[in-house]
């Protein structure tokens, strides 16, 4: 008789930034799937240069760029196994929507196949560095996203002193509109 074939182990990270991300290391650790997923899909270089894209757009990254590529094909059931969590997919499926409500993740029934139920989702770069950023963390690997929410962030910062100083100008402005009209009120009485 032959030998048996060993088994293949299975392996789950647990990134610290992923962590103080979701708050919770079950959370964590399924992001952490979706993100070795979404670099293993076949068009994970257009996937990249479509992030990329979404990152440079001088409009909302998040909105202004379809997302063509990157998904990943995963039933709630092989990510509570892949994961070794021990929770039962329903469980899982909650993990999921929460990150499709923070925006980490897209989601969307298979394009293709209206008949089939499973979900495909689909990691959002963008929102994931720059919600990582806010807390002082970085995803390893995506620097050229990363620098381009920094001048974003840089931008929108511009944007918030030319608003203060515009509402200074307004305030100054209704004021010497304000003495005008009473400087005129008394020459008239």
């Amino acid at each position: 008789m032959g030998e048996k074939e060993p088994k293949k182990l299975k392996k789950a990270v647990i990134r610290e930034e992923l962590v103080a991300l979701t708050g919770c290391y079950k959370k964590a650790i399924t992001l952490s799937q979706m993100l070795y997923w979404s670099e293993r899909v076949r068009d994970y270089d257009k996937f990249l240069a479509e992030e990329k894209e979404r990152a440079e757009s001088e409009e909302d990254p998040i909105l202004n760029i379809e997302e063509t590529h990157g998904w990943i094909y995963k039933t709630a059931k092989e990510l509570s196994e892949e994961t070794m969590l021990g929770v039962k997919p329903a469980t899982m499926l909650k993990y999921l929507d929460f990150m499709v409500e923070k925006g980490w993740l897209d989601r969307r029934n298979n394009p293709k196949y209206k008949w089939d139920k499973t979900y495909q989702y689909r990691l959002n770069i963008v929102k994931l560095q720059e919600d990582l950023h806010d807390i002082g963390y970085s995803l390893p690997g995506y620097e050229v996203i990363k620098n381009r929410i920094s001048k974003m962030k840089l931008r929108v910062q511009k944007m918030k002193i030319k608003i203060q100083k515009m509402k200074f100008r307004f305030q100054k402005m209704k004021s010497n509109t304000r003495n005008y009209h009473q400087k005129l009120y008394q020459k008239i009485l």
